[in-house]
């Protein structure tokens, strides 16, 4: 696209040479030559402030508001508008339009990304998805996926987050779908949206935009299944595909695609009759249900069982943050889960560590944007660590952080509150490194050890699991992460 066609779609004025960009980037430092840099205003920083450096380092434009044009120092080309965040929804919408491709748009309160992910390792077995580069799914990650979108692709698939009302709207109204899944619903940003059924009709929108043949994908296990189907019929929507998980003699009519746990790991697919056995790399009953979820969202796009199958044999297994397991301290066995949560999510992953032999800890931060409710769903949480057979639950977070005694009030005896990272490793790390008596080495020292780690993103969880994987603690403060 060249910077003038950029400035007519994004109601913007060009000042300086007019060039055409390959790529479009937000941070400064992935900037490639050629490129155009759209700067943002975040909330710990403002993209304008590196206006210059992105020229410096090879940009041939930057989208920049007007009240602060001219930082570029007449470096680079500059696109005047009034807003960037909706310049860049502009453009992602301008450039989607040139490409007529199933694209598919996902969301759901749990298992976004790995349902995301498991769609695309379907469509590239028949053909070269376009998917997101990690969790691009608000109101930048989604244009800037769109406008990676080239002749070379044959399917893309969208991931939608959201934690208000009209989130969701917008974002299916640039990607225009031809096929949309709602995942799920459970307890998730109910600070914003209030209730569960607000979140259903928040998640609702992403059929708003969907085209006029366009496929709805439900999940028939969804207790607002139901509710979906009547509002995709007030608007029109006629095809409907619909998934879920079912023991092997509950194969039901009214499931287009659904899915049965087997041993060892394994699944059935049963997909309009047709049966596949799957070998699934993921961990959980969860799982499963995404599993089916991208099979029904595959089925929707004409792609056969087989390579339904095939698609989901190659899955290479976790995504960073989402159950991926590694030997840490003293070989103990980690399970990070530390992306985010939300009170089903902690429950699943619970239930993950509760399939581990051995000592079971789990590591908790707070789940966030809860509401009035906060409280008493980190209780619930806590009540199903014990159930688990949690031996250690250790909690990161303020002395007077109520959703953390809501976890230290369910799980009772043995829970134990820490208000910084440097004491919960004090205590974490010995209770992974004291090796078992018959072992003989740190890969196997603490074999019958696991330790979840799980929060949401403003816990920072993360940094619990660089100092697991990390060879030392530094003595005195919180470890650099």
């Amino acid at each position: 696209m060249r910077l003038s066609e950029a400035a007519a779609v994004a109601h913007g004025v060009l000042r300086g040479r007019d060039a055409l960009f390959e790529r479009v980037a937000i941070d400064s430092r992935e900037i490639r030559r050629g490129d155009l840099f759209v700067a943002i205003r975040g909330e710990q920083h403002d993209g304008h402030e590196f206006v210059a450096r992105a020229g410096e380092q090879g940009a041939v434009g930057a989208l920049v508001s007007e009240r602060n044009a001219g930082r570029g120092r007449d470096s680079i080309a500059e696109i005047g508008v009034r807003d960037t965040t909706e310049a860049i929804g502009r453009l992602g919408a301008h450039w989607r339009s040139r490409f007529a491709l199933p694209v598919v748009a996902v969301t759901g309160s749990n298992g976004k990304t790995t349902v995301t992910a498991l769609i695309a390792a379907i469509f590239n077995r028949a053909g070269n998805c376009l998917s997101p580069r990690a969790s691009f799914n608000n109101h930048w990650g989604v244009p800037l996926t769109l406008l990676r979108l080239r002749e070379s692709h044959t399917h893309a698939v969208i991931e939608m987050g959201m934690n208000h009302r009209g989130e969701i709207a917008y974002l299916s109204g640039l990607t225009k779908p031809t096929i949309a899944l709602i995942n799920n619903v459970a307890p998730a940003h109910l600070a914003g949206l209030a209730d569960l059924q607000g979140i259903a009709d928040a998640k609702a929108e992403i059929f708003g935009d969907l085209a006029p043949e366009g496929v709805a994908v439900l999940n028939a296990d969804d207790p607002f299944h139901d509710h979906w189907s009547r509002g995709l019929q007030r608007l029109g929507v006629k095809k409907v595909v619909r998934f879920g998980v079912r023991p092997a003699q509950g194969a039901l009519p009214d499931i287009d695609v659904h899915a049965t746990s087997l041993p060892d790991g394994k699944l059935e697919l049963n997909i309009a009759g047709e049966r596949e056995v799957v070998a699934l790399a993921l961990a959980g009953q969860h799982n499963i249900a995404n599993a089916a979820a991208a099979a029904a969202v595959a089925y929707a796009a004409g792609v056969g069982i087989k390579q339904i199958r095939e698609g989901l044999n190659a899955f290479p297994g976790a995504l960073p943050g989402r159950l991926a397991t590694f030997r840490g301290r003293g070989g103990a066995r980690v399970i990070d889960d530390s992306y985010n949560a939300n009170p089903v999510s902690v429950q699943a992953a619970l239930d993950v560590l509760a399939e581990r032999d051995g000592a079971r800890i789990a590591v908790l931060g707070a789940m966030a944007e809860l509401g009035a409710q906060s409280a008493e769903l980190h209780e619930q949480v806590g009540k199903h660590a014990r159930r688990s057979g949690v031996r250690h639950l250790l909690c990161l977070g303020a002395v007077d952080d109520d959703n953390i005694t809501g976890y230290l009030r369910g799980f009772g005896e043995g829970g134990e509150r820490y208000d910084n990272l440097k004491n919960l490793l004090a205590r974490l790390v010995p209770l992974l490194e004291n090796p078992a008596p018959a072992a003989t080495n740190a890969a196997t020292a603490n074999d019958e050890t696991t330790v979840l780690i799980k929060g949401s993103r403003a816990a920072a969880m993360e940094r619990v699991v660089a100092r697991l994987r990390a060879s030392d603690i530094p003595p005195d403060g919180d470890p650099p992460c």
